[in-house]
């Protein structure tokens, strides 16, 4: 089967899982299409979600610039933004939440001069881990807050017995590439390690040493900075707090008014890390079904509004991805000298042949 070919068959199967999950939401009750039209019906509540979004975007831009100065690449904040809208462009196609990342690798790889490559495209993970660690934090503070006013929140629990009984399954995968991570990292970066036959068989043949060791220096930057790590914490930690603002403004527009708004600050986290997970384009179809079991689990009821709410989300989210295509089209003319033969110094090539196979050191 030719490379073409497969990806073919790649896009079509996650398309169908997307479509099936919908299928199934819709098909089995759970999505009712008659629960959406409050929403419309409520202009001020989606005018809010429409502002904030765009807003969470543009504060999710500045953090990744943040972290992007901060390994000394010097990369402007206009053009942050629009690489920024063009990873979420291609977030729409790419299997899971955070699929269009390599794309904002591909592009930042290309603005860089000199032999900060490598350094740049791994601020895009950092901006990940930073994000994700800021989910999981506010989790962490709305159940501190509860326990500091004498509340014990059983929901917690059973959204964490959901969450991790959806979860499991990846357990063992996770396990043996964690360990798999962490034997490499002792062949590469301990002298013994780099000394023994396995670790010069890797340095030698894969070449990845001098990469490890790049990106270990990375981590540190950042450690070394952590003024710039805490910014980027903060603007996660508030753009997460108006995604679960924008998730209960939904909520309440559609009639859903059993859930107080703390409880948002946990099933709204749990939902988005699972949405987050690879698999269907964009999330589609995942995140609602996990919306609308964790719902269910809030309200203690068998159906519930998750499943819409988060539809509702996605819309907006869609909508505003969809300007990066945009700046896709804008950027691809204007980078097209400089892959030619400008200073970036890599090989012609076009955006529409995809992110590059790897990235030199």
């Amino acid at each position: 089967m030719s490379s073409r070919a497969r990806k073919a068959l790649g896009l079509a199967l996650k398309l169908g899982l997307a479509a099936g999950l919908l299928g199934y939401l819709f098909a089995s009750g759970r999505i009712r299409p008659a629960d959406l039209a409050p929403a419309v019906a409520a202009p001020g509540a989606l005018a809010f979600a429409v502002v904030a979004v765009l807003a969470n975007i543009l504060a999710c831009a500045v953090r990744w610039w943040i972290l992007v100065r901060g390994q000394g690449v010097r990369l402007s904040l206009a053009d942050a933004c629009r690489l920024t809208f063009i990873g979420n462009f291609f977030n729409t196609f790419m299997p899971g939440a955070v699929g269009g990342d390599p794309f904002k690798m591909y592009y930042i790889v290309l603005r860089v001069q000199g032999g900060k490559k490598l350094e740049a495209a791994a601020t895009v993970a950092f901006d990940r881990v930073i994000g994700l660690g800021a989910l999981i934090l506010l989790m962490a503070c709305a159940l501190a807050v509860a326990a500091l006013a004498g509340a014990r929140d059983e929901t917690f629990g059973r959204v964490a017995d959901v969450v991790g009984a959806k979860l499991r399954p990846l357990a063992l995968p996770l396990a043996l590439a964690l360990g798999a991570a962490l034997v490499a990292a002792a062949l590469l970066l301990h002298p013994a390690g780099r000394g023994s036959r396995p670790g010069r068989f890797v340095a030698e043949r894969l070449r990845v040493a001098a990469i490890a060791g790049r990106l270990m220096a990375a981590v540190a930057t950042v450690a070394r900075e952590p003024g710039r790590a805490a910014a980027a914490l903060g603007i996660s930690l508030v753009v997460h707090a108006i995604n679960v603002t924008v998730f209960f403004g939904i909520g309440r527009a559609l009639g859903e008014v059993e859930v107080p708004y703390g409880r948002y600050f946990l099933v709204v986290p749990a939902g988005l890390i699972v949405n987050g997970i690879p698999g269907p384009p964009a999330g589609i179809g995942l995140g609602e079904w996990a919306f609308e079991n964790l719902f269910a689990v809030a309200t203690g009821r068998a159906v519930s509004l998750g499943a819409e709410i988060c539809l509702v989300w996605r819309a907006v989210t869609l909508a505003w991805n969809q300007v990066g295509a945009i700046f896709y089209i804008l950027h691809r003319h204007e980078m097209a000298p400089l892959a030619a033969g400008g200073p970036v110094g890599l090989p012609a090539r076009g955006p529409a042949d995809g992110p590059p196979a790897g990235i030199e050191p």
